[in-house]
């Protein structure tokens, strides 16, 4: 994981922790070190819905770094409540044709309190959940394209999807295409093939969040905590760590609403979008790259941003 210009390294659970980890695989962590801290990213108990949350641990005086559950909490992410899209979003949602609905929210830990601070988001539109009912077409239809441009030698995929404010800063009124967003998690997975099947290994995942002084620092870990997800958490149980969210497909119909990009390419494509001299781009301009190869609202000029790679 490389956070801030720093490299953090899986650190392997000891015998202990191991035993605990595979005896109870409801109450995953797993956590990232380099020489003077770390970040441990845990879920008290997944049976029972709780949040993914995010822990920096620091070395104290003594040279020792603190224990699990001593350091500071950065923040976590939560599934919307089951009204807070309202109670038609619930009961009848064929009904909305306009609008957005939140998928995710990530919060921010300051002074014993908890304030969402991003969210992921959904476009509404009339008859929406219909396009779920051609799930199967697009799986097939991912698939093919796959294979046709892994045959072309482009076998790299870019996956976007943006990142917007929390409901206090942007209703669920308004359109997500005509409204800033802050950030974006990035995904680049590489196609192989397994007999006629493709399938997509990851890569390098990213979020870019936009500079609000301390608080993007904080948050990039914190918007981190669903790439870990999607990306595969390091556990011995890891397929009881299901994401709090979906991972985008770029499947129309499957990310129906949602403010994804996607796009093919060569290994060249691919490193020239997200290098600059053979070195990782700063944030502020991946961003910029970002919106000149996908067009739509840019990014807030003047924004450097923060960037947190799982």
């Amino acid at each position: 994981m490389k956070y801030n210009g720093h490299e953090f390294m899986w650190e392997s659970p000891m015998c202990s922790d191991s035993a605990k980890l595979m005896c109870c695989p409801c109450f995953p962590f797993f956590k990232y070190t380099d020489k003077n801290e770390s970040f441990v990213f845990s879920n008290s108990c997944l049976c029972c819905c709780q949040d993914w949350k995010v822990e920096q641990l620091t070395k104290g005086s003594n040279g020792e770094m603190q224990e699990r559950g001593t350091g500071k909490k950065l923040g976590g992410t939560v599934g919307p409540s089951c009204c807070e899209n309202g109670c038609m979003y619930l009961c009848c949602p064929f009904c909305l044709c306009s609008g957005n609905a939140i998928l995710q929210n990530m919060y921010h830990h300051a002074d014993g309190d908890q304030k969402n601070i991003h969210t992921i988001r959904q476009q509404l539109a009339c008859c929406w959940p219909c396009g779920r009912c051609c799930a199967p077409c697009g799986v097939c239809s991912r698939c093919c394209s796959d294979c046709c441009n892994y045959c072309q030698d482009r076998n790299y995929v870019l996956t976007t999807e943006k990142i917007y404010l929390a409901e206090d800063q942007m209703t669920r009124e308004v359109e997500c295409t005509d409204t800033d967003h802050v950030g974006r998690i990035i995904m680049a997975d590489r196609i192989g093939c397994i007999g006629c099947c493709p399938i997509r290994t990851p890569v390098k995942y990213s979020t870019i969040i936009n500079e609000a002084g301390n608080l993007d620092n904080e948050m990039a870990a914190v918007d981190g905590i669903i790439l870990m997800l999607w990306k595969g958490a390091p556990v011995p149980c890891f397929c009881c760590t299901f994401p709090p969210v979906n991972q985008p497909t770029g499947i129309s119909c499957l990310d129906i609403g949602r403010q994804v990009e996607s796009a093919h390419m060569t290994i060249s494509e691919m490193m020239e979008l997200t290098t600059h001299n053979g070195i990782d781009c700063d944030a502020r301009e991946l961003s910029q790259k970002l919106d000149a190869k996908f067009g739509g609202r840019a990014t807030a000029i003047g924004n450097k941003g923060s960037v947190g790679q799982a």
